[in-house]
C-alpha cells in the first residue's frame, strides 16, 4: 500500500447555482448555511479544510480559509485544480455543497477506506449509476494528471476518474448522495431533515 499523503478537505461552493436560483452553499438545512455545516464536518476529519469559491463571492467568504477558483479551468475543475495548485503534495477530500443528506459516518467511511495507491477513492451512486467525483478523495498524482486533462477545456471530473484506477465505495443509504439542485429539492430535503 502506498504511503498516504496528508489529507485536506475542500467544500466546493463556487458554482453559480443557476438551477436552484440561489447559492446552494448558503441554503439552511441544519440551522446554518450548508457549506458551513459541511466545512465543520470535514474540518473534524481532515488536517486542514477550505471553501472553494469564485472571486465574485469575496463578500460572502466568512471566516473559513478559502481557495479561490482558477478560471483557467472549466466547471468543478476550477476549484479542484486550484486546490491542487495551492497544495500539490496533498490529497484532497472534494465535497460538493449540495448534499443535504450526507452524514459524518459516510464521510468517515471514505477516509477509513481510502486507498492512496489508487487515483481516487470515490462513492458510486447506485441510484443514478454514476460515480460521485465530488464526494471523493483525490490523490496528488491523479490531480496532477487532471491538470493535463482539463488544460484543453475538459470539464467533467467523472469522465476523468472513469479513465483512472480508482477505488469505488457504495453507501448504505443512497439518499445520502442525492443532490439538491432545484428549489423543490431543497423544500423536500428540509422537510425530510426536520
Amino acid at each position: 500500500m502506498a504511503d498516504k499523503a496528508e489529507l485536506f478537505g475542500l467544500v466546493l461552493a463556487g458554482g453559480k447555482s443557476t438551477r436552484m436560483g440561489t447559492d446552494k452553499g448558503l441554503l439552511n438545512y441544519r440551522g446554518m448555511p450548508h457549506r458551513d455545516y459541511l466545512f465543520q464536518l470535514l474540518d473534524r476529519l481532515c488536517t486542514k479544510t477550505f471553501l472553494g469559491l469564485r472571486k465574485e463571492q469575496q463578500n460572502e467568504a466568512g471566516e473559513q480559509p478559502v481557495i479561490w477558483d482558477d478560471t483557467q479551468y472549466e466547471g468543478p475543475f476550477r476549484s479542484i485544480l486550484a486546490a491542487h495548485k495551492a497544495h500539490p503534495t496533498t490529497a484532497w477530500f472534494m465535497l460538493a455543497c449540495d448534499l443535504p443528506f450526507l452524514t459524518e459516518k459516510t464521510v468517515e467511511k471514505l477516509i477509513q477506506e481510502r486507498d492512496a495507491g489508487k487515483a481516487a477513492t470515490v462513492y458510486y451512486n447506485e441510484g443514478s449509476g454514476f460515480l460521485e467525483p465530488l464526494i471523493a478523495i483525490w490523490e496528488p498524482a491523479a490531480l496532477a494528471q487532471a491538470m493535463e486533462y482539463a488544460a484543453d477545456g475538459s470539464r467533467c471530473p467523472r469522465k476523468f476518474l472513469l479513465s483512472q484506477d480508482i477505488k469505488q465505495l457504495s453507501v448504505a443509504k443512497g439518499q445520502e448522495l442525492l443532490n439538491a439542485n432545484y428549489p423543490e429539492d431543497y423544500e423536500q430535503a428540509k422537510k425530510a431533515l426536520l
